[in-house]
């Protein structure tokens, strides 16, 4: 159909403003392309979102942690101007149930230890029927108590009920997890928000924001057009750089849309909730009930299940960070809360926890709600769901010709990461320049 242009003409145009766009545009325009990046939110960074809390300290909504093998992260966070800090406080993981706490790091390490052997024997493959994330934790341990930590500790992680998840697409992310260090062993001394406006700024046209894209229409007179409420603009390549969950509310030309919609269909959302709080001193470092010397760092509750609180502290900081992660159905029930009933749950809990007076006596509060977000897929990703498409990333990842996807869901390295994000958008750019 012919598509008249009364918005921007570019020869690529990128959908998403987050590192995923951002690190796209930025490959796209290094090779000699024009590019235009549309952003559907006022702001560009996507599920990289600093902020301020209550009382004005700063905070990081989203993303946080990296390690040094991130290696294009650490780049531009060089590039930026800032440094690298200790993730957080020193110390060992706790669980946490109705006996009160408990040595947690051997279960967890002996689950982190399995997921090589996993991948070869029930992965995608291995030939074999997929499984949900809970039958094949059962592989691992038959004690309960292992049992339930795992389940709730992957809960947080992957922002969704283990039960409801395909085992051999969960697989395949561990497996793309390229690094034998933890993945939160450092933060940066400073904001998130400066990485992406290192991106955006560097960028020779600035990304349009508030301009959501309905509909992405070959036209014949070559190229796309890229429909908006705003009018319509015209490219000869397109990049998506949004998650699944995004990319499926868009409209894609024919055969593709029906080729792609059994992978995009094959994710669901995930839910997270993100809340840190400030306090005096790190009063959860030695509880009463840790019948052990080294102080906790993390503990994971057992219930409600996908709870986990963790000292996120930086080095120099006066006062003390504890943040709690809280994913699937409890975070699906906090983001029906007000946020002042969500600051009076998240006391409640650590009173209940530590006792005393001081869990009440918070110097600042955040929280983010990540649930059924718009533009970002709910929780920090998107995950394919039980019964659904295996291989949905790789579909994703292997589309050819002059239209591509970017997101942090189909990196081929560190999935679900800021890192993960940043090699995406790369790849889809040389992807797309090698198709022009």
């Amino acid at each position: 159909m012919g598509l008249e242009c009364d918005g921007v003409t570019a020869d690529v145009i990128v959908v998403g403003a987050g590192l995923a766009g951002l690190s796209a545009a930025r490959e796209l325009e290094a090779a000699g392309l024009s590019c235009q990046v549309l952003e559907a939110q006022e702001t560009p960074g996507g599920r990289v979102r600093s902020s301020v809390g209550e009382n004005g300290r700063p905070m990081e909504d989203g993303a946080q942690f990296l390690n040094r093998d991130m290696s294009a992260l650490v780049e531009l966070v060089h590039e930026a101007g800032l440094e690298l800090v200790a993730g957080g406080a020193e110390g060992e993981t706790a669980g946490l149930g109705s006996r009160g706490f408990f040595e947690a790091d051997t279960w967890l390490n002996e689950l982190s230890d399995a997921w090589p052997g996993l991948v070869s024997s029930a992965g995608l493959r291995s030939g074999r029927p997929d499984r949900t994330v809970t039958e094949l934790i059962r592989k691992v341990t038959g004690d309960p108590n292992g049992l339930a930590l795992m389940q709730s500790s992957l809960c947080e992680l992957l922002c969704h009920a283990p039960s409801e998840l395909s085992a051999q697409a969960v697989l395949e992310i561990f497996a793309r997890y390229d690094s034998q260090r933890e993945d939160g062993e450092y933060q940066v001394a400073g904001s998130l928000d400066t990485l992406v406006a290192c991106l955006a700024e560097g960028l020779s046209r600035a990304p349009r924001y508030d301009t959501a894209v309905t509909r992405v229409a070959e036209d014949e007179k070559g190229g796309f057009g890229v429909i908006t409420p705003g009018g319509v603009h015209r490219a000869a390549g397109v990049i998506l750089a949004v998650p699944p969950l995004a990319a499926r509310e868009i409209e894609l030309p024919q055969p593709l849309a029906d080729e792609l919609r059994p992978a995009l269909e094959s994710f669901v959302p995930g839910a997270m909730v993100k809340t840190t709080l400030v306090y005096r001193r790190a009063f959860w470092r030695q509880p009463s009930g840790w019948g052990r010397q080294a102080p906790l760092s993390e503990i994971v509750c057992l219930e409600p299940v996908g709870t986990t609180l963790m000292d996120t502290t930086k080095p120099g900081e006066e006062s003390a960070r504890l943040t709690l992660f809280t994913g699937g159905q409890r975070a699906r029930d906090l983001a029906l809360a007000g946020r002042a009933e969500r600051r009076a749950y998240a006391i409640e809990m650590l009173a209940g926890i530590f006792g005393g007076d001081e869990a009440g006596q918070p110097l600042d509060f955040a929280d983010a709600v990540w649930v059924q977000h718009p533009w970002c897929g709910g929780g920090y990703n998107a995950h394919v769901r039980f019964g659904g498409l295996p291989d949905a990333v790789e579909r994703l990842r292997q589309v050819e010709g002059e239209l591509q996807f970017a997101c942090s869901e189909i990196a081929e390295r560190f999935p679900g990461y800021m890192e993960g994000a940043l090699g995406a958008g790369k790849s889809a750019a040389a992807r797309l320049i090698r198709a022009l």
